[in-house]
């Protein structure tokens, strides 16, 4: 350290002096090609590093309705692509892949709210340690899906891994509306286009079709008759799951009678066609002269945000492959507009890793000034100048260079922590600018 200190700092650091404009439109040349390697997309930005996990999940889903039989050849058949895996994967160590597993059908497995019914399952694999496994979990859930291939029927084939750091999909994005069949429509368009980007995967919608049901749409001439839904929906529910006609007390038992259809009335559709309607007036019409009966499936939830339906259309990226912040600025400049203004009253929002970049960044911008500012005030104070501070906060921006190159030489993409870590690398900066500015005021 000391033979490159004397031979190699000291003669480069007095020819710096001596050269000093020149020095300085290098800095400054160098500082300008570090921000256009982020803005060329060179050095790539992602909200949040992968950190690898231990644990990996997968989580099979089918529309509401669908028997535990089928849920239960689909969990088969993702366990045994699991093992399938574990048996073609080398290890660093040439331990087992696969520590224990566990798979769930009717319920899913979620360390926040998990959710149950027939129609769900889920596989749990606990892996080796990182250390003595050598391959990234999220790479092994990439080969999972695979392995797996097509499931027949299958709403949504989600993976998922506990690691650290905050939960949220890299692509996560809202669509609001009225409408709910032009939110669905859209729904599938995004989906579609999300598809055509290579490493995206994962691709799928939180929205979950129900059972079918019978839907009734008054007529006109129904309304002549002093008729409206309510009536339609509350006579009909009274045939079929009965209205209180009585409530008898006997002891301390309330005993409360209904009167309804009776079970040979209620056991086929087609009895539909005989039921009649009581009009405000007392007279009785037939149904079908009121209303038009239609079958399409229903909706499980419905999902409302400041007082919208709202479905969320997620998506995993490959990062090897793609970046989720240019496939989302690409999808905000083109497809997003056209979007909205295809559906009427439709509206788009970013969330998931997006919204909490946003949040991030929103304390980060009123608290980085007001930090540059207590700085400013500490230095004017120490050196009783107002302009010698701005010559050492001038140095602040040069510390990005080195972090840049740090990335690109570790192979690393920028994040939330890399920004973090830079604002943090401000003080380093200053407390050296102020160090040789003493020096030089000494000499």
């Amino acid at each position: 350290m000391e033979w490159f200190v004397a031979h190699v700092y000291t003669p480069l650091l007095s020819k710096a002096l001596y050269w000093r404009y020149i020095s300085l439109c290098i800095a400054v040349s160098i500082l300008l090609l570090t921000i256009g390697l982020i803005k060329g997309g060179i050095l790539k930005f992602e909200v949040f590093p992968e950190v690898d996990g231990f644990i990996i999940i997968s989580t099979v889903e089918f529309p509401s309705g669908t028997p535990s039989d089928v849920t239960e050849q689909a969990i088969a058949q993702i366990e045994a692509a699991l093992l399938r895996l574990a048996e073609n994967t080398q290890t660093r160590s040439g331990d087992p892949l696969i520590e224990d597993r566990m798979a769930l059908i009717g319920q899913t497995i979620e360390d926040i709210a998990p959710r149950s019914g027939p129609h769900l399952g889920s596989v749990q694999a606990i892996l080796l340690d990182s250390e003595r496994r050598g391959i990234h979990s999220k790479d092994l859930m990439i080969q999972w899906e695979k392995e797996i291939g097509a499931i027949p029927g299958v709403k949504s084939l989600t993976f998922a891994g506990f690691g650290a750091g905050p939960a949220g999909a890299p692509i996560e994005v809202w669509l609001q509306g009225r409408d709910m069949n032009d939110i669905l429509a859209a729904a599938d368009d995004l989906m579609d286009r999300l598809r055509m980007f290579e490493g995206v995967y994962q691709i799928h919608s939180d929205f979950s079709p129900g059972k079918n049901e019978m839907r009734l749409e008054l007529k006109p001439e129904a309304r002549t008759l002093g008729l409206t839904v309510d009536d339609l929906a509350r006579q009909i529910y009274a045939g079929y799951y009965g209205d209180e006609a009585l409530r008898l007390q006997r002891g301390r038992d309330d005993i409360r009678i209904k009167v309804r259809y009776t079970a040979d009335e209620r056991r086929r559709i087609s009895d539909l066609e005989r039921i009649r309607i009581r009009t405000r007036n007392g007279h009785e019409v037939p149904l079908m002269s009121v209303a038009n009966i239609s079958f399409a499936p229903g909706y499980s939830t419905i999902t409302r945000t400041d007082g919208m339906r709202r479905v969320a259309v997620i998506a995993e990226v490959d990062t090897n492959k793609a970046n989720a912040n240019e496939i989302l600025s690409e999808l905000s400049s083109n497809f997003f507009p056209q979007l909205e203004r295809q559906y009427s009253g439709l509206n788009v929002a970013l969330q998931g890793e997006q919204k909490k970049m946003r949040e991030s960044f929103d304390s980060l911008f009123v608290g980085y000034p007001l930090a540059i500012l207590g700085i400013f005030i500490i230095i004017a104070t120490m050196f009783r100048s107002y302009a010698q501070p701005f010559i050492i906060l001038f140095t602040v921006p040069f510390g990005i260079i080195g972090a840049v190159f740090g990335h690109l030489l570790l192979g690393y993409n920028l994040s939330i922590m890399s920004i973090f870590g830079i604002v943090a690398l401000t003080g380093v900066v200053v407390n050296d600018a102020i160090v040789i500015f003493m020096i030089f005021i000494g000499e």
